[in-house]
């Protein structure tokens, strides 16, 4: 299957073993293409290769039951996914029951590869591997340049593969990234030197924002969290995002306040309340900001999914 969307709803109605909620972060002009995806599904084995006009924001879940490997286009320099800030040499990888948290820039381009652990035990045997107890595998994992660019080769045969030869692709997969995978040492957090302070920055204030409570989270926070000068923190974001990291927290709170007003009884909710508890007081800016950058305005999204 391969589709593309100028709504990234629209991507989320079509893949439907991901219940997961894509918020963007800068706004897309109306009728732009926003995402396109190609999917292979074989029995319980998937695939899919994702492509994001702008920055998201990232909750809810892979596959459920299956353990998905992810590898993103050499395109992409740097991302942030459950407390790993990885480049586009790292795999990263969702366990059974993990959920998914994670900030990309704009041009976010991956590959995810789902399995079933008997598929993992099965190569594992095949190379004479001794396997980890599944609570120990860990989330993310270097790969040697080469062995990177073959994996998201592989990956790519996949979404043209026969129905006959995806499964044959997938265990081809499975052989190269298991040695890498297994023999991976890093911490939950990624903490090499050579990360430059701007990385750095980021890294700290996404793994800030995925945890605090947005209602009560101000630029400030955001700032001493990053323990570096104002000057480094607007730079760190605009090369990251391309924005402000003002405005970066301003579109997260928008992001969630409409997933707030996507869940909320239309017959009982006040879009008012719902802007104020996340700091938005001045509702006619708040209005503005929020139709440029989701395309419709808060009392269309309200109306538009009642409880």
């Amino acid at each position: 299957m391969k589709a593309s969307f100028c709504e990234i709803d629209e991507m989320l109605q079509a893949l439907r073993a991901w219940d997961a909620e894509l918020s963007p972060l800068s706004a897309a002009n109306r009728g732009q293409i926003v995402a396109s995806f190609v999917q292979t599904i074989d029995g319980p084995l998937q695939y899919m290769y994702s492509e994001f006009a702008f920055a998201l924001s990232m909750v809810g879940a892979p596959p459920e039951g299956l353990v998905t490997f992810n590898i993103m286009e050499p395109t992409v320099p740097r991302y942030w996914v459950r407390g790993h800030d990885v480049d586009s040499n790292w795999c990263w990888v969702f366990p059974v029951g993990k959920e998914l948290r994670s900030f990309s820039s704009p041009g976010f381009k991956v590959h995810t590869l789902s399995v079933t652990e008997d598929d993992i035990h099965r190569t594992a045997a095949a190379l004479e591997l001794d396997l980890a107890p599944a609570s120990l595998w860990p989330e993310a994992f270097a790969l040697p340049p080469a062995q990177a660019q073959q994996v998201r080769h592989l990956m790519r045969a996949l979404g043209t593969a026969p129905m006959g030869a995806v499964a044959g692709v997938a265990r081809d997969i499975l052989m190269c990234l298991l040695p890498h995978w297994q023999g991976a040492t890093h911490p939950a957090r990624d903490t090499r030197p050579s990360l430059r302070a701007r990385d750095l920055a980021v890294q700290n204030g996404l793994a800030f924002l995925a945890t605090c409570d947005l209602t009560s989270t101000g630029l400030g926070d955001l700032r001493d969290n990053c323990h570096v000068s104002e000057r480094t923190l607007q730079y760190a974001f605009r090369e990251r995002f391309g924005m402000s990291p003002a405005a970066f927290l301003k579109r997260n709170k928008l992001a969630r306040v409409r997933a707030r007003l996507r869940q909320a009884d239309v017959g009982t909710c006040a879009v008012s309340d719902v802007a104020s508890e996340f700091g938005f007081w001045h509702l006619g800016q708040f209005s503005v900001d929020y139709r440029k950058l989701f395309a419709e305005k808060p009392s269309e999204t309200l109306a538009a999914h009642p409880c």
